[in-house]
């Protein structure tokens, strides 16, 4: 999917910027989602 390289990218950089946002439970449904 052509859009998945960004969506990757903002992830990471979401994650960077706000770690502890982002816990095991959310990173499964991001992953679902992708």
């Amino acid at each position: 999917h052509p859009a998945s390289p960004l969506v990757g990218n903002l992830i990471i950089m979401f994650t960077v910027k706000f770690p502890l946002l982002i816990t095991k439970e959310n990173r499964e449904k991001l992953k679902e989602i992708l």
